[in-house]
């Protein structure tokens, strides 16, 4: 019995070995790309400090990248890769069947593809100079209304709302642009949408950082560093808000 105990405790030490090897011997070799992401979530007491994370690629616009497949829930997809002028990687197509080369991602489809709206909004600011926006959203605003935008470091819209005069509204948060004018006009065009996890929707970090992760300010550029394989599965390997690696 003794000697069945110690066989065991040495067959799982062997197996975690092999296990950390494996995984070193993944970073080693992986490609490494960087991902652009926003945290989501907060943290879970249960499982320690980590980030909850989801990235660009997770959502994918199908009429934009020229896709044909049909997809639908739980499908196995494989995203193409290209290096963006920023130095992190967007989606450059999808499909169901495996890239013959490149760089690519293995993932899952949620849900299958859904029906959603993109927007192009004009607007002429007080000085007279003409904006252009495409906000996540834009309802409630009519051509002709004046509105008010608020931007992030980037140039993104974070937030629009309608003048209301009674109650003067205010863009919030550090770095955040207010621009307001008058609606000149309004283009809605719907789309194709794809949700896709890839198993790199989680990052463990460090005790007390999960929190400063989660808090970051919206208009943070967060990105992910993953070692990728040839079978296009992803590792995290860091993770960097504004240049700052957790």
């Amino acid at each position: 019995m003794r000697t069945k105990y110690i066989l065991l405790v040495v067959l799982q030490a062997l197996l975690l070995v092999g296990m950390i090897g494996m995984k070193q011997a993944w970073i080693a070799r992986g490609e490494k790309i960087k991902l652009k992401t926003v945290p989501v979530d907060p943290r879970d007491i249960f499982r320690g400090d980590y980030a909850r994370l989801r990235y660009d690629v997770s959502t994918l616009d199908l009429d934009s990248l020229n896709c044909k497949d049909t997809f639908k829930n739980n499908d196995k997809v494989y995203v193409t890769l290209k290096k963006s002028e920023k130095n992190y990687y967007e989606a450059a197509s999808a499909s169901l069947k495996k890239p013959a080369g490149g760089l690519f991602l293995q993932g899952r489809t949620k849900y299958g593809a859904r029906t959603n709206s993109k927007w192009e909004v004009k607007l002429k600011d007080e000085s007279g100079e003409v904006h252009i926006f495409h906000p996540q959203w834009f309802y409630g605003i009519k051509k002709g209304e004046t509105a008010i935008f608020c931007l992030d470091k980037q140039g993104n819209v974070q937030n629009s709302m309608k003048e209301n005069p009674e109650y003067p509204q205010k863009c919030y948060g550090e770095g955040v642009v207010t621009v307001k004018g008058i609606i000149e006009d309004v283009i809605e065009t719907k789309y194709q949408l794809l949700d896709v996890e890839y198993g790199i929707e989680s990052y463990f970090v460090e005790e007390g950082a999960g929190r400063v992760i989660e808090s970051a300010p919206r208009s943070s550029e967060v990105l992910v560093e993953i070692s990728l394989n040839k079978k296009g599965k992803g590792l995290i390997t860091g993770l960097y808000i504004d240049g700052k690696r957790y």
